[in-house]
């Protein structure tokens, strides 16, 4: 159940032979941390702040022996993010603005076609502490318990991404050492990135 803040708009057409679904969905001002509970053990951080908004075409059928689900159209907006390590309970990344523009996902082949990514104006926090530790590396995703009994499984079928064009414009990255008997800060400032036609298919 979304809150009071929530806006869902919804318009679908549905066909009964074959079974298929199209149609759009609107979902706005969606506002993070209240929802904590649902993914706080699916992610290592907790987000401080942060809205979103998600409006995508999609279309689903069904296949000889699974549902051929496609998006289109999907475009992502984050406002005000903030995540904040759970041990030391300090803001990391923050991020005034991210957009995902013209996205496409076709769920049966694997495919993500992304039209535009595009973030500006965000501060990333980089803290070394006395041991030596990098908070971002806590941050990784560690491999699974049981990884090594699947090493024989075979390979899973993997996703291919690609991105039309990613823009990131002025960020800051603030890095401290707290190895010295006397903590380093260092500043990186008005940070630009383009990146065009970027893609994990092979060749």
């Amino acid at each position: 159940q979304l809150d009071k803040s929530t806006t869902v708009k919804m318009n679908t057409a549905v066909g009964l032979d074959p079974l298929k679904a199209d149609g759009k969905v609107e979902v706005a001002g969606v506002v993070l941390n209240r929802y904590a509970a649902y993914y706080k053990n699916l992610i290592p951080t907790d987000i401080q702040d942060g809205v979103l908004d998600v409006a995508t075409g999609y279309r689903v059928a069904q296949a000889k022996d699974a549902f051929d689900v496609k998006l289109a159209g999907l475009a992502i907006s984050l406002k005000t993010l903030q995540l904040k390590t759970r041990d030391t309970n300090q803001v990391f990344l923050t991020i005034p603005s991210l957009d995902v523009r013209n996205t496409a996902v076709d769920l049966l082949k694997q495919d993500v076609t992304v039209g535009e990514v595009a973030t500006a104006q965000g501060t990333i926090v980089v803290v070394r502490s006395r041991d030596g530790e990098i908070n971002l590396v806590k941050l990784l995703p560690r491999a699974a318990a049981g990884a090594a009994t699947l090493a024989d499984a075979p390979p899973a079928r993997p996703w291919t991404v690609k991105a039309t064009a990613v823009s990131v414009d002025q960020y800051r990255i603030q890095f401290t050492d707290e190895t010295p008997s006397e903590p380093v800060n260092v500043s990186v400032e008005d940070l630009k990135l383009r990146a065009e036609n970027m893609t994990t298919a092979e060749d």
